[in-house]
């Protein structure tokens, strides 16, 4: 079981999974038209930022996988703005997916999702970076949040 949850992806379809149950067990609370399009805007936005991550690890030749030995730091594209971008499309997806089936388990399965991420995931692979590429990554994490945002300096 282990092995399994050690990928992203699984994790993202774990917590769709469980906002669908909750869903099927007590029935939808968040309804209405705008409430999915909103959910369906989400989705799309994720699948956007996913490709565009995916274009610059292509670019920068180094890989995709969480647990891969990186070649050289990604800081351009969507690079600029959060450290973890396809992260933080899941995110979106799995809050998109949320709202269009109307779970309301999208108040605890985001920042759940977020904790579980950032522990299993990011913090070793921000290891990896740091002990690879000292100086360069820990300017790069200084300046670019983990999440979303811009710094300055």
């Amino acid at each position: 079981m282990g092995k399994l949850l050690d990928s992203p992806p699984v994790w993202t379809i774990l917590m769709m999974a469980v906002a669908w149950v909750q869903v099927a067990v007590t029935g939808p609370v968040l309804r209405g038209t705008g409430v999915s399009l909103i959910g369906w805007v989400f989705v799309a936005a994720g699948i956007a930022l996913t490709v565009a991550a995916a274009r610059e690890f292509q670019r920068e030749k180094t890989t995709i996988l969480p647990h891969g030995q990186p070649v050289a730091i990604i800081t351009t594209g969507v690079y600029a703005y959060t450290r973890n971008p396809i992260y933080l499309a899941d995110a979106l997806v799995i809050t998109g997916f949320c709202l269009i089936t109307g779970a309301w388990s999208v108040i605890v399965l985001v920042p759940l999702f977020v904790r579980v991420i950032t522990r299993r995931f990011i913090e070793p692979e921000e290891g990896k970076l740091s002990a690879r590429f000292r100086e360069e990554f820990n300017a790069y994490a200084r300046s670019v949040p983990r999440w979303i945002g811009r710094r300055d300096g």
